[in-house]
């Protein structure tokens, strides 16, 4: 081992001999140089300069022959001639001069302090110096510019390379083969490395060969010095969890696992890439974290990097995530158990990629707000149309993923629920949140993996649909037996499929449901897709837009969608697509032309489509031949209304919470003529201005007779009374806007 002094201009600067607290060290090859004392400096300096105070004279051009050797160039200088000519009072050791103050020093100035040597000239040190070097298996060199400080190690012995490259092996800084195998590999400070690893460096011992356990026993006493006062303070920062400013990057190494908060205040394990001090805009100090973590544009999934800053602070900082917006996963009081759920939660992100259709529950962040929200309903995933719809966005845009190479080859984009087995490693990387769509709220968000699970489908909702019995099989037929649930292959063989004689026209599927309002056209969608198992797209013509081109791209995005999900699409109120053209006016133009254009875009649709309208008669005539099956809607008979009156009643929690015989049941069927909304939302009504009867001030002797209290839910229970009383104000309201219509009033 050898250690040589070690200038900032990549020069050797003063050879000393360092105190050394292990005799294991090998001879320090700079032994051989001391630097002059300062009586001998002075001496020399008068002899060289001719002065006698020693000072410098101005390095002025002389003759030829007054060349002095500075390192390896012949500079201008004083008549003295330094070299093989300029010998000491000892006869045998020479002075000579080494160019420490700059690469281009031409002068002999007080920066280039004397040294001895007993070779004639620097360049034969210099080459001693090499050679020496050279025998060396690890050389440590230090500054005395900083106090004899380590700003430098470098490694050459092949064991002791062996046992780095078992250590390092993963850390984000180490690349080996970068290094070579032939030539030193270089460490400078603040050796993060070492000290990040110094644990897996001391418990190598344990698994190595003997040549390596001498190797190792030259290294960790090479090193212990070096590291120690690192390992000392992040003990201190461990005991006390006060961290100084100027310690945070001991606490926040390359390769150091720390924990975040992603959108949505997920809290996710990541890796320092780096770190480092760096300003604001506006010229604020800060320490800027470079991290990666796992992540999945669509395509393939690799290192996503972000990056998190923490405003300048003084004195100390308590190590937690309010103080300093992060903190090293070893700082967590209950690591283990946070380590164990965010593997398991890896795991389930894997199983995301792709194309899914899934519920959720829990705050979503939309990408249109960046503002975490809570919402609960039937999400769609996929991470690839999210980039592709929102590429202009800035905020969460399409990552560039660093491969992981050996650790998880790359995956082509799949649409199922296979999930990729990642390990525990990588799982504890992976991404908290994932890339969807809300299908309720129509909006692009990020959704917290926590709060994703299966679908729940309700099976007996298309029971529940009240419609004529031979109209209910003719639906569900045209839906199954078509096989219309995914994309038909245009080069099927399949004799069961049929496509027009024009490739990829007319294998869709569309359904006209016309009706008045409240007689059950949109839950005959739901209610077919929910016994499907598919996704239903819901969307009315207003959602569109206005503008021809603005409905065009709207419309466009839609259909693209449903086609890619698999999804049946629901058009509600289409009546603005769908109505008679007539010439007349630049208005008239435009919406004849939004017309033509849906009328193409029907003809070309693969899936299955659901249109609903109040005006039948209305439609233009190109339609009709481009609609599989009609379904008209009358009003609800008083059996069908009964039907949807019993329905309604169980959903909101049937005798728990209505105090209603059967009689009962079927008098509101029979004296009331309301379609399906209004039962619903009277059901609704009536829960609500029960609830009111539940209030603890409230006394049970201000009850009346026919309200029964559920002692259990502390609610009285809705009762006949109620539900007349708001049957009758909505069939006042009725004959009001009758006549209103009528031009009575």
């Amino acid at each position: 081992m050898a250690q040589e002094d070690f200038s900032e201009e990549g020069e050797y600067d003063q050879p000393r001999v360092a105190p050394r607290k292990a005799p294991r060290f090998p001879s320090r090859i700079s032994q051989r140089h001391r630097q002059l004392d300062e009586a001998e400096e002075a001496r020399m300096l008068r002899a060289i300069y001719g002065t006698t105070d020693g000072a410098a004279p101005t390095c002025e051009p002389t003759s030829d022959n007054a060349k002095a050797t500075t390192g390896s160039k012949a500079v201008s200088g004083s008549k003295t001639t330094i070299g093989s000519e300029a010998m000491t009072s000892t006869g045998e050791l020479r002075l000579y001069l080494m160019n420490n103050c700059s690469p281009h020093c031409t002068k002999v100035c007080p920066c280039c302090k004397p040294r001895w040597s007993d070779l004639p000239t620097p360049e034969a040190e210099e080459a001693r110096i090499a050679a020496m070097e050279r025998a060396h298996g690890i050389i440590n060199r230090i500054s005395p510019k900083d106090g004899n400080k380590t700003v430098q190690i470098e490694v050459q012995n092949k064991h002791m390379k062996d046992i780095l490259t078992s250590v390092f092996d993963g850390f984000p800084e180490f690349h080996p083969s970068l290094l070579g195998s032939n030539s030193a590999w270089v460490f400078k400070e603040p050796f993060s490395m070492f000290v990040g690893r110094w644990s897996q460096l001391l418990e190598f011992w344990a698994c190595a060969t003997p040549a390596e356990k001498k190797a190792w026993g030259t290294l960790v006493a090479t090193l212990s010095p070096v590291v120690q006062p690192a390992l000392d303070a992040i003990k201190r920062i461990k005991d006390t969890r006060l961290v100084a400013w100027d310690d945070l990057s001991l606490i926040f190494p390359p390769g150091k696992l720390m924990i975040i908060e992603q959108p949505g205040a997920v809290q996710s394990v990541v890796r320092v890439k780096e770190g480092k001090e760096s300003y604001d805009p506006r010229g604020q100090k800060l320490y800027r974290l470079r991290y990666e973590f796992i992540d999945w544009d669509g395509e393939t999934y690799g290192l996503r990097t972000g990056s998190l800053d923490i405003p300048f602070y003084s004195d100390y900082k308590n190590v937690s995530m309010p103080n300093l917006r992060t903190m090293p996963l070893e700082f967590c009081l209950f690591e283990e158990d946070l380590v164990a759920r965010l593997i398991s939660r890896g795991r389930k992100w894997s199983s995301l990629m792709g194309i899914e259709y899934k519920h959720f529950a829990g705050k979503k962040v939309p990408l249109a707000t960046r503002t975490p929200i809570q919402a609960s309903g039937r999400i769609m995933i996929d991470a690839t149309a999210f980039y592709d719809t929102n590429c202009g966005s800035s905020w969460w845009s399409k990552p560039i993923l660093t491969s992981l190479a050996a650790e998880c080859g790359a995956v082509g984009a799949r649409e199922s629920a296979e999930s990729v087995h990642l390990p525990d490693d990588q799982c504890l990387l992976a991404s908290g949140v994932v890339c969807g769509y809300d299908l309720e709220t129509k909006q692009w968000c990020l959704f917290p993996v926590d709060g994703i699970s299966e679908v729940s489908f309700n099976n007996l909702a298309y029971d529940k649909l009240v419609l004529p019995p031979s109209e209910k099989k003719m639906a569900w037929a045209f839906v199954e037996s078509k096989n219309m649930l995914s994309v038909s292959d245009s080069d099927s063989d399949d004799s069961a499929s049929f496509d027009d004689f024009v490739t990829n026209k007319g294998k869709g599927l569309v359904m006209l449901l016309c009706g008045p309002p409240g007689v059950g056209k949109t839950y005959t969608a739901e209610a077919i897709a929910e016994m499907a198992e598919v996704p239903l797209y819901m969307m009315s013509a207003g959602e569109l837009g206005s503008v021809l081109g603005q409905v065009e791209g709207a419309l466009d995005t839609a259909l693209n969608l449903c086609r890619r999900w698999k999804a049946m699409l629901l058009l509600d109120e289409a009546d603005v697509f769908l109505g008679k053209r007539f010439s007349g006016g630049n208005e008239s133009i435009e919406r004849n032309e939004l017309v033509s254009i849906f009328l193409r875009r029907l003809e070309y649709y693969q899936g299955t489509m659901f249109l609903t309208t109040n005006r039948i008669q209305n439609i233009d005539d190109a339609f009709q031949s481009r609609i599989d099956i009609i379904l008209p809607y009358g009003d609800l008979t008083a059996e069908a209304r009964l039907q949807v009156w019993v329905n309604f009643i169980k959903k909101s929690g049937g005798p728990g919470k209505f105090d209603l015989t059967e009689l009962e049941i079927e008098k509101l069927a029979q004296n009331y003529h309301l379609n399906g909304r209004e039962i619903k939302n009277l059901v609704k009504s009536s829960l609500l201005v029960a609830g009111k009867f539940g209030d603890t001030s409230t006394s049970t002797a201000s009850l009346s007779d026919s309200d029964e209290m559920d002692f259990e839910t502390g609610q009285a229970k809705v009762s006949m009374e109620v539900l007349e009383t708001l049957a009758e104000l909505r069939t006042r309201a009725h004959e009001l806007m009758g006549k209103t219509k009528a031009g009575e009033i």
